[in-house]
């Protein structure tokens, strides 16, 4: 049985005023994901240039394989990189 499996398991023991106990503390753990990574993109906002952040799109697509949409030729002889046009 996996980590999954397993807390799906003591869920289901639970009653349901201690379930809802958990039900809440799950739902405030992803609220506070959402909020630190919406907090994260917002402070990195404007920290790169246009060049360094086209340079990011083609290493992220390179590294996972990964197709990029582009309107021009910018991309087109880039190594490794599928370029969609759009």
């Amino acid at each position: 049985m996996n980590t999954l499996e397993a807390t799906v398991e003591e869920l289901k023991s639970l009653p349901p005023a201690k379930l809802e106990v958990a039900l809440n503390y799950i739902h405030g753990l992803t609220a506070a994901s959402v909020r630190e990574r919406r907090q994260a993109l917002e402070k990195a906002f404007g920290s790169l240039t246009p060049a360094e952040a086209e340079e990011m799109e083609r290493a992220i697509a390179v590294e996972h394989q990964l197709p990029l949409a582009a309107r021009d030729a910018h991309f087109d002889f880039v190594a490794g990189l599928q370029v969609k046009k759009w």
